[in-house]
This record gives C-alpha cells, sequence and structure tokens, in this order.
C-alpha cells in the first residue's frame, strides 16, 4: 500500500509528448509536465531520494552491520577447536554476504538518484554524454537490483551454488525424455523418477538451506 501510495504522484502526473526531429516525430515520456510548478519536481525529487533510497539504505545498513557484527563475535560459539574455526569460517561468509547486499543496494540505484537530483534539484552546466551515459547506466541498474541478489548469493555461496546446479540440472533431465511438445510436456509435468531422484537428493542432503549454511567453504568437496 505504501509503495502505491509513493507511485500515485508519478502515475497522475506523467505524460507523453512529441518532439519533431528533422522528418521524424518521436513521442517521448515526461514525468514532469510544464504546467506543473518548478517546485513540484523537486519536491517530488527529494522525497523519493529520502523514501526510496536513503532511508531503506541507512536501515539495513544499521540492522545488516549489526548482524555482521553479531556473527563475528565468538561469544556463544563452542570453544571446541575444530568447531570453533569451521563456525568461525562460515559466520565470516555470512558476514560478507549481508554486507556485499548492502553495497549491491546502495551501488545499483546510486547513479539514477544521482541524475535525479542533479537535473531536478541542482541543475549545473549543461546535459553532457557524461550525464546521459550516468542517466542510461543507473536506469540498468535499477532493473538490475531487482535480480542481482541471487547471482551474488550464487557467486559467494558454494552451497547454494550446489543445491542450484543440483536442481537446474534435475530440470533438464526432465527435458531428456522429449523433444517438442513432448518435451515441454516432460518439463510441465516430470516424471515420477525424475522427481524421487530430487526428492533423494533432498533426502541424503545434511544441511539445511538456511543463510547460515549457505556459505560452507569452497575447498568443500561438496562445494566443487
Amino acid at each position: 500500500m505504501a509503495s502505491g501510495v509513493l507511485a500515485l504522484p508519478a502515475a497522475l502526473t506523467s505524460g507523453v509528448k512529441e518532439y519533431s526531429i528533422g522528418h521524424k516525430n518521436i513521442t517521448v515520456c515526461i514525468l514532469f509536465p510544464h504546467d506543473l510548478p518548478e517546485w513540484y519536481s523537486k519536491v517530488y525529487v527529494v522525497t523519493k531520494f529520502l523514501l526510496s533510497y536513503l532511508l531503506p539504505l541507512l536501515v539495513i545498513a544499521i540492522f545488516y552491520l549489526l548482524m555482521a557484527m553479531h556473527l563475528l563475535s565468538a561469544e556463544d560459539v563452542p570453544r571446541e577447536s575444530h568447531v570453533f574455526h569451521r563456525q568461525l569460517r562460515t559466520r565470516r561468509k555470512v558476514a560478507k554476504i549481508v554486507l556485499t547486499f548492502v553495497f549491491i543496494f546502495a551501488v545499483c540505484l546510486l547513479p539514477t538518484n544521482v541524475f535525479l537530483l542533479w537535473y531536478y534539484v541542482f541543475p549545473s552546466g549543461s546535459y553532457t554524454a557524461f550525464w546521459h551515459a550516468v542517466r542510461i547506466i543507473g536506469f540498468c541498474l535499477c532493473f538490475l537490483n531487482s535480480c542481482i541478489n541471487p547471482i551474488a548469493l550464487y557467486c559467494i555461496s558454494g552451497t547454494f551454488r550446489k543445491y542450484y546446479n543440483h536442481y537446474l540440472s534435475c530440470v533438464f533431465c526432465c527435458c531428456d525424455s522429449g523433444s517438442g511438445v513432448g518435451g515441454t510436456r516432460t518439463l510441465l509435468h516430470p516424471t515420477n523418477s525424475a522427481l524421487s531422484r530430487c526428492r533423494s537428493f533432498t533426502m541424503r542432503g545434511t544441511e539445511t538451506i538456511t543463510l547460515t549454511t549457505l556459505v560452507q567453504d569452497r575447498s568443500s568437496p561438496a562445494t566443487s
């Protein structure tokens, strides 16, 4: 509901406008029509920057940092030598994961917010190729932010990578029994043998996929 309310002004004021360039007419999306007061665009951009970037970034940075500090503290880890060092390595990797998520959020949404603040709130200089690149890169990174967390987790976590690769191979194994329409039907309705193989793998696994077990050592044979 809050997201819908925050998106309502853009839905109400945005429009399209046609421009003539040479012998061609192009239609572009206009976020702030010219009939709106000049202060509206500045208030909208600053409010959006505070509510959709700065405030969420501060919240996740503070709580993820507290989580990382708690994980890195060794007070509640058993003091047995092998258990202690294994748990400490695992906790360090979990701390790296949560801090990586904060970094990804900050980097992906920073360029577009910098561009909007420069263009509408602190305009200085002309619209150069640099600002055009910032605008396009920021636009792409905003969408990339919606799907990059699993990719980052795949790169960092050996256990996540192992289970992902296995179940992906299960899907392709289901397709091997047929091609064309039959192959599609097999993918949508896998055979009992394929399902049993996936279930047997899950039952044999001794790890529970939680945030703390997604970060086993890469040197482990199970993650190779």
